[in-house]
């Protein structure tokens, strides 16, 4: 088997290809530092799995799994990321995402989601399935983040890591008008009506966690 570790952090794809290797006999891995190369070499090269970071240079992890199944409607991809299930579980499960995981699991934990997702089936943890099961009965509602859309989540995200509007659109390579029309809808759609309101929430919710 074939699968593409997608990290912008040299340790964190160390620590992944070995545990990989250690528990898959006959797993090949490859590795990609941006989102942009990782995209080249998934529409390029096949892979049984990528497992993804959702914060990465280039291209973020929701928006690549997004791109890459334009193409290769097959892929299969397993989230791995700071970010806990929920807060992003949801959102990488309706870009295509096979399974979402905390970068604080053990080793185990990921062995098994990987053997899961290779087997075609989604990986869903236990406590993330007693939310989603709670959400369908109706005893829970989602979250306000759930109705921006990906891109405006991602200038959400960036605001409250304190980036100015003109980085953010350089790093998205959009205009800052379009950076500036993504967060008046932002403001819209979560009730706020100031930057101090917004950066609020956004902390409230840990979008300002390292990225």
């Amino acid at each position: 088997m074939h699968i593409l570790i997608a990290d912008d952090h040299p340790f964190i794809r160390k620590g992944i290809r070995e545990t990989l290797e250690e528990h898959l006999t006959g797993c090949t891995v490859s590795e990609a530092a941006d989102g942009i190369s990782a995209y080249s070499l998934l529409i390029s090269k096949s892979f049984d799995l990528a497992i993804v970071d959702i914060s990465m240079p280039g291209k973020d992890g929701l928006t690549l799994i997004r791109d890459v199944h334009a193409l290769r409607p097959a892929a299969r991809f397993l989230v791995l990321s700071v970010y806990t299930e929920m807060e992003f579980a949801e959102r990488a499960y309706s870009n295509g995402a096979m399974g979402y995981l905390d970068k604080m699991c053990d080793p185990e934990t990921m062995v098994s989601a990987v053997k899961h997702i290779l087997k075609g089936n989604i990986y869903v943890s236990p406590g993330y399935a007693e939310v989603l099961v709670r959400r369908l009965s109706g005893a829970q509602s989602a979250t306000d983040q759930n109705v921006l859309t990906d891109r405006e989540f991602s200038v959400l995200r960036m605001i409250a890591h304190g980036k100015p509007l003109k980085m953010i659109g350089e790093e998205l390579n959009i205009s800052i008008k379009t950076v500036s029309t993504h967060k008046k809808r932002i403001m819209e759609k979560l009730g706020k009506t100031t930057n101090a309101e917004l950066i609020a929430y956004a902390i409230e919710h840990g979008l300002n966690k390292p990225m």
